[in-house]
């Protein structure tokens, strides 16, 4: 359903309806404006793709820039806990860095 909401979708059906059906409405198109249509047409679904990508491309990055975040607060969490085992002496009487036989 959100492909209905497509500008691109709706200016390629608009256009294609005015192209096939433009002589019954009384408009009549030669081949030189027939040209110009079509490559207005495609000037503007080509333009509204760049910005589509630099939007979706913005996203991504934000995104992206979020889980790095993330994955250096569990970093951070971690190292801490890591430290905090290595600095407590063990409660068992055995030393954790002692090697077993």
């Amino acid at each position: 359903m959100e492909q209905l909401k497509s500008r691109k979708l709706w200016v390629t059906i608009i256009s294609g309806i005015l192209v096939t059906l433009g002589e019954q409405f009384g408009l009549e198109l030669d081949g030189e404006q027939l040209i110009s249509l079509g490559l207005m047409v495609a000037a503007y679904i080509g333009g509204q793709a760049a910005v589509d990508h630099a939007k979706v491309k913005a996203e991504v990055a934000a995104g992206v820039d979020q889980l790095k975040l993330e994955a250096n607060t569990i970093i951070a969490a971690l190292t801490a806990k890591l430290q905090e085992v290595s600095v407590a002496p063990a409660a068992n009487g055995v030393d954790a860095n002692t090697e077993l036989a």
